[in-house]
């Protein structure tokens, strides 16, 4: 089937199993085990989700506004801009120049440069018909 990937099973039945279109952030299965994270609120929690699928989705690197770290209330906000493990910083720090970074955005999540690079990469492997050959010995 078109636009499909992989397979699963159900019930029996081996179905093909759609590609999501959607883009996706990266967050693993123990982060929220994590003590720098296990010491936010829920609430705290669900924000720095959602601020890292927003720097995603609007290829910012990590950079939060000050106006979007802010909209979940001056707790939340006091949560993700403190310290809660010596030495480990904040979920989201301050630069000199004022702005809000996501805490090691960029070992976790593709940045823009990174996406644009793939982008280029999947649109000459499509003019050439497709994936590109393996080399022999591969």
């Amino acid at each position: 089937h078109a636009g499909t990937t992989g397979t699963r099973q159900e019930s029996g039945w081996i179905v093909p199993r759609k590609k999501d279109p959607r883009s996706f952030v990266t967050i693993h299965d123990d982060a929220m085990d994590h003590p720098k994270i296990e010491a936010m609120s829920d609430t705290a929690k669900v924000h720095w989700v959602r601020l890292t699928g927003w720097c995603n989705r609007h290829r910012t690197d990590g950079m939060v506004p000050e106006s979007k770290a802010r909209d979940k209330g001056p707790k939340v906000f006091k949560e993700l801009i403190t310290e809660h493990i010596p030495g480990a910083g904040p979920m989201l720090e301050r630069d000199a120049d004022g702005r809000y970074w996501l805490h090691d955005y960029g070992k976790h999540q593709w940045l823009k440069s990174e996406i644009e690079e793939q982008a280029e990469a999947n649109r000459r492997n499509g003019a050439k018909g497709g994936r590109p050959r393996k080399e022999p010995n591969q």
